[in-house]
């Protein structure tokens, strides 16, 4: 019998809204399937977080901060949009560290190091990830470094790729085994 079964569920949905947010990437050619699949996905993380919340206060903040990044995101929509966007993937590298190290802590706490190593590993590759990719937003207003960034851009966006995997993973597992 599951120890956390509110974490569990809710981490199903999460994982279950970071599939449909990928379904929808494959679907963006159709706005209205994109937009409605968006919708769903969102839906399915604050479901998910919110009820996760129930067996660890960690989940709430991801929670709220998800909430924040909402606000950010539509903010951004009409103004100061590359700064805001910038701001929005702080903010959601801010929501995976408590998803992930919340769930590494109950992770721990039922023995599960190897799943909880994996948890690590993936904040750490969003967070080097996330500064790289922040400061290449900087470096891209000096001319010199143009090229530069360019190129970074392209590894940080396979690395990511594979954090992003990571990540599916690591929440399979962890619903499963919380």
């Amino acid at each position: 019998m599951n120890r956390y079964p509110n974490a569990a569920e809710g981490l199903k949905l999460v994982f279950y809204s970071q599939i449909v947010s990928i379904i929808a990437v494959l679907f963006s050619w159709i706005p209205v399937v994109g937009v409605i699949l968006v919708l769903v996905a969102g839906v399915l993380n604050l479901v998910g977080l919110n009820k996760a919340a129930d067996d660890d206060g960690g989940y709430r903040t991801a929670f709220q901060l998800t909430i924040v990044r909402i606000i950010v995101n539509l903010v951004g929509i009409f103004v100061l949009e590359t700064l805001l966007s910038q701001v929005a993937s702080i903010l959601s590298l801010a929501i995976l560290y408590f998803v992930c190290m919340t769930t590494v802590n109950l992770l721990r706490g039922d023995g599960d190091s190897k799943l909880a190593d994996r948890g690590e590993l993936v904040w750490k590759i969003n967070l080097v990830c996330t500064v790289v990719s922040v400061a290449l937003y900087v470096l891209a207003f000096i001319p010199v470094l143009n090229v530069l960034a360019a190129i970074a851009a392209v590894v940080i966006a396979i690395v990511s790729l594979v954090g992003a995997i990571l990540y599916l993973m690591f929440l399979n597992g962890s619903y499963k085994v919380l």
